[in-house]
């Protein structure tokens, strides 16, 4: 047996049939840990696989997949959330049989909707779910539980896979029950902080979802202790560095907000810090100082080491530099350059860089175009309001 997929569950009806289609095709063996899903869950499962598991649930991730993955006969485990969807490559699988490393970190995309204009954002997240079956391998923590730090303290090489990603559709969740998650999550962290009060994983996980419950004082308060100790590990000092930030960016301290990402440069040059440094320097107006940090970003996970990926963000996807590059120069003036720009670069452009081309069409007086480009965003993005509101207007306008 070589490929064994581990799920664990507990009312998943809305998503895990997706999650299982996704990995029907190339798992030898798909096992769930299900702790006693009271909907539709395990029935939609048992199409897939007959290795369902039940076992209560006690506040311990960590627990549920190592029970899971303690029932896994394959060579090979992958680790995948009810409500995620692998994605792979037609040779994913030749490349694990032949796989030099015993461990991947998987990129795995948070898509979630701007909540002021309902945008589908994406943004790639680095997580180590992908390893060689071995009874010594265990999840730490009870929440937000990672494999790293076996395999670093065992100085086992951790790879990054090239041949397959995790898509993670937050939209698809509702607010009410986010909120529900984290606040569940952060009653969790304190308890392990109790025991263990320094760990800095627990307290960046605790700054960092203070941060998402509008728990400012909370979050500034351990953003700024782990910066300052000299201990914490650079990865999560650049992730807290950013996270204050944007603390900054809410209180609008352009200042303060540009300096703290500063700070994260002398510690490591890297693609986190050139997008919140662009997009800063954005903000203050300073479009060629935005560009000069655009332009540094790298696109891709493909020469991306396991050293190179950071928390938060490791790379964005070309869509996003096309767009930032082309705004930079729409906005210093350069409606010609930023026109051809994204005219070059149209085939690998999203939505918001279609909106942005067909507003300089709008300045051109060019409304044919701007409708074609308009319906080009929507097809993109059919749930973000401003093509679809300036289309609508724009049909109005020729009505009359």
């Amino acid at each position: 047996m070589f490929l064994s997929v581990c799920i664990i569950t507990k009312n998943e009806e809305s998503s895990i049939e997706k999650c299982l289609q996704s990995v029907n095709e190339i798992a030898d063996e798909i096992l769930i840990l299900d702790s006693f899903s009271i909907d539709r869950t395990t029935a939609i499962a048992q199409k897939y696989t007959n290795k369902i598991y039940q076992s209560a649930w006690i506040d311990d991730f960590s627990y549920a997949r190592n029970l899971c993955v303690s029932k896994a006969e394959g060579k090979w485990v992958l680790i995948i959330d009810a409500d995620e969807v692998f994605h792979y490559d037609s040779v994913f699988l030749d490349f694990l049989k032949k796989a030099p490393n015993e461990a991947y970190l998987i990129f795995r995309n948070e898509k979630y909707r701007n909540k002021s204009d309902n945008k589908l954002v994406s943004y790639p997240v680095g997580i180590l779910r992908l390893f060689k079956n071995r009874k010594d391998v265990k999840f730490q923590y009870p929440i937000h539980e990672r494999l790293d730090d076996f395999f670093l303290e065992n100085n086992i090489p951790i790879g990054v896979l090239k041949y397959g990603f995790l898509d993670h559709n937050i939209y698809e969740t509702t607010d009410d029950k986010i909120s529900f998650k984290q606040k569940y999550y952060l009653g969790i962290i304190h308890q392990q902080l109790e025991e263990i009060p320094d760990d800095e994983w627990l307290l960046f996980q605790k700054a960092k979802t203070n941060l998402f419950l509008k728990k400012i004082h909370e979050s500034e308060r351990d953003l700024r202790l782990l910066i300052a100790n000299k201990s914490t590990n650079n990865k999560i000092k650049i992730a807290a560095l950013v996270l204050l930030s944007n603390l900054y960016k809410e209180q609008n301290d352009k200042a303060k907000c540009i300096e703290t990402l500063k700070q994260g440069l002398k510690l490591k040059k890297c693609t986190l810090l050139y997008l919140f440094l662009g997009d800063a320097y954005y903000r203050d107006k300073s479009y060629w100082k935005a560009l000069r940090y655009y332009f540094r970003m790298k696109t891709s996970p493909l020469n991306l080491t396991y050293e190179e990926s950071m928390y938060l963000i490791s790379y964005v996807e070309s869509k996003d530099k096309i767009f930032r590059i082309a705004s930079s120069l729409y906005s210093l003036g350069f409606l010609r350059l930023s026109k051809y720009f994204l005219l070059v670069f149209r085939a690998k452009s999203g939505a918001d860089s279609f909106f942005l081309l067909s507003l300089i069409y709008l300045r051109k007086k060019q409304k044919t175009k701007c409708m074609q480009t308009l319906e080009e965003a929507i097809r993109i993005d059919p749930q973000w309001n401003k093509p679809i509101d300036l289309y609508g207007k724009l049909q109005k306008s020729q009505e009359q």
